[in-house]
């Protein structure tokens, strides 16, 4: 409990100190909230320098957790029927956004991420996760998201600005292949969505946008196949 606190006292320092006061507050409020209702301890960050190459590192943002409370406004814009796909974070981190997806419903969830530290944190929390979601089946890998193969059964895509124009160009594109190889519906969650604009320009539309605080921004992003 107490190692817990100091996570969450050093997370409101740093994003006092990046951005406000308020918004610490009220970031860190939710992830007391959020870590207890999801069963996931995921609260800091990871400049990333000792898990990846110097190399990946000039595409790749820090490890910062997404903010439960963006997070779960767009997990709630999702019809129930999409629960019966499968889920992938792109960029998992330690898996927050998994134990989220299999708290809606997913029951096939994956999530790939760059660094092998994260990957293994990610694999820990699955571990302890069993208990409280019997129902889904995860599993997470080492990937960079450039080579990845979308899984055909993949229908909801989570991101959180993972990384920069450079590699979302080749993710949106790998994710294109597996919709033209199986057509299909498919939403994408997206948090800091600075890049889109690529996304549009391969036929998804925004059906959902939120920001609050400035900083807590958010949009849900759907395909339809013609």
């Amino acid at each position: 409990m107490l190692s817990n606190a100091w996570a969450y006292i050093r997370y409101f320092i740093f994003i006092a100190r990046h951005w406000d006061i308020r918004l610490a507050a009220f970031v860190v409020y939710h992830e007391i909230k959020g870590e207890h209702k999801y069963k996931t301890r995921s609260t800091g960050i990871d400049t990333l320098h000792s898990s990846i190459s110097a190399e990946d590192l000039q595409h790749a943002s820090i490890y910062q957790p997404v903010s439960f409370y963006i997070a779960e406004l767009l997990f709630q814009q999702l019809p129930f029927h999409i629960t019966q796909t499968g889920f992938l974070d792109a960029g998992c981190g330690k898996g927050r956004t998994m134990a989220m997806a299999a708290y809606h419903g997913f029951k096939q969830i994956e999530g790939i991420d760059l660094s092998a530290a994260m990957i293994a944190h990610t694999n820990t929390a699955i571990a302890s996760w069993a208990s409280y979601y019997p129902h889904a089946s995860f599993h997470a890998w080492q990937q960079n998201a450039m080579d990845v193969q979308v899984p055909l059964h993949t229908s909801v895509i989570f991101l959180f600005n993972p990384f920069d124009a450079f590699v979302m160009q080749a993710f949106v594109k790998r994710v294109a292949e597996s919709l033209q190889q199986q057509p299909r519906e498919m939403y994408v969650l997206y948090c800091n969505p600075l890049y889109k604009d690529i996304w549009e320009a391969v036929g998804f539309e925004s059906i959902f946008h939120s920001q609050k605080m400035h900083y807590l921004e958010g949009v849900v992003l759907h395909f339809l196949p013609k």
